[in-house]
């Protein structure tokens, strides 16, 4: 007998009794200003808005159980990355692009535990590779925490994750 596969259930944030807003990347600074602040979504657009949000709120709190390929903007990874890019056949632009991701989350992460939930379960793919320069940076911070638990539930005061801790917040950014 195959057993029935199981599905996280979409959370419903109309229970949070704090402000939910969408659309990280547009939001005025001074609103998450000393805020605590979830960031959930897709997991490419966490990668663009975590660095924009880190050290404006008090506390960022990125929910993100899917690891993505993140490729430097800049550096000489960055450089590498744009002058191959549309020279080579598609599979080798792939393989390349996973060797310098795995290189960029090597040097820019270096709490194992960290690396591995970051590392993405799937080879690259134009849905799972993202550029940002300044990504894993912003998850070094001291006011920025990593959350690789799945959302169970929304609660009044913030989310419960599927270890059972409630992340107390006052906005929920949905990405």
């Amino acid at each position: 007998m195959n057993p029935v596969p199981t599905f996280a259930p979409t959370p419903r944030f109309e229970a949070f009794g704090g402000v939910v807003m969408s659309d990280g990347m547009t939001v005025d600074p001074t609103v998450v200003a000393g805020k605590r602040v979830a960031l959930v979504g897709d997991p490419r657009r966490v990668v663009r808005c975590a660095p924009h949000l880190a050290g404006r709120a008090s506390i960022l709190k990125v929910f993100q159980t899917d690891g993505v390929w993140v490729l430097p903007t800049f550096g000489p990874l960055g450089k590498v990355i744009d002058a191959i890019a549309d020279r080579l056949p598609r599979t080798l632009r792939w393989r390349i692009a996973a060797a310098v991701a795995t290189c960029n989350l090597g040097r820019g992460v270096p709490d194992g535990w960290t690396r591995r939930h970051l590392k993405p379960q799937t080879g690259p793919s134009p849905a799972t590779v993202v550029r940002s320069g300044r990504y894993y940076e912003s998850l070094r911070r001291d006011d920025v925490e990593l959350i690789g638990w799945p959302i169970a539930n929304v609660a009044p005061r913030g989310i419960r994750t599927a270890d059972g801790i409630e992340h107390h917040l006052d906005i929920i950014l949905i990405v």
